[in-house]
């Protein structure tokens, strides 16, 4: 049994991330316990000489709160929103040597947000949709956040969800996720998703 330390975004993050964390930890149990940014905050004080030798990150608080609570298995989810190498190589930079010899680090960047993983396969969808209704390159589609009707990826998986009759909440997303194959998603989301798979393989290793 590997114990994790999740620390994600938001509400409907939750379900997809540990469904994607569980399929990918093949013959391996894991056991995640979930916290938020905000959670963090309020959970991990910083003490004031940290705060003034450099600015303290949330991957700070959260490896501060790991080893306080003895996890030797940390994760650190957040989107891209269209930022995706600043993004990921930032928050592996944040994952200090020192951290790094101590706790199995795992940083979770979807390319662009968890919902353009969960536009990757038409199969995963119930009732049945059309695969041509799906972006063909899921990880690429972007728009304005606030017009319903643009590619932005929240905006496009609302649209299918409806289009089915269901909800955009953290149930149907984890519903998705776990119905989704982990070849299709490779394929189509190659990029983020091929580095969160690779990543996958060397965060479950146990730690000595």
């Amino acid at each position: 049994m590997i114990n994790v330390l999740l620390c994600r975004e938001g509400e409907t993050d939750s379900g997809p991330i540990c469904v994607f964390i569980e399929k990918l930890a093949i013959n391996t149990k894991l056991n995640i316990t979930e916290t938020t940014t905000a959670e963090l905050k309020h959970k991990v004080i910083v003490s004031n000489k940290t705060a003034a030798r450099r600015k303290t990150t949330f991957v700070d608080r959260l490896y501060k709160f790991a080893v306080k609570n003895k996890y030797k298995h940390i994760a650190y989810h957040m989107d891209a929103d269209h930022d995706y190498d600043k993004r990921y190589s930032e928050l592996k930079e944040q994952f200090t040597n020192e951290m790094q010899e101590i706790c199995h680090c795992l940083v979770i960047v979807p390319k662009e947000m968890i919902e353009s993983w969960l536009l990757s396969d038409m199969d995963a969808f119930s009732p049945p949709i059309n695969q041509k209704i799906l972006p063909k390159k899921p990880e690429e589609i972007w728009g304005e956040e606030n017009d319903p009707e643009s590619n932005h990826p929240k905006n496009y998986l609302k649209r299918v969800l409806y289009s089915i009759g269901k909800q955009p909440n953290r149930d149907t997303y984890a519903e998705i996720a776990q119905n989704i194959s982990i070849d299709v998603i490779l394929k189509r989301c190659p990029k983020s998703f091929g580095r969160f798979y690779a990543d996958m393989q060397e965060f479950i290793k146990e730690r000595t």
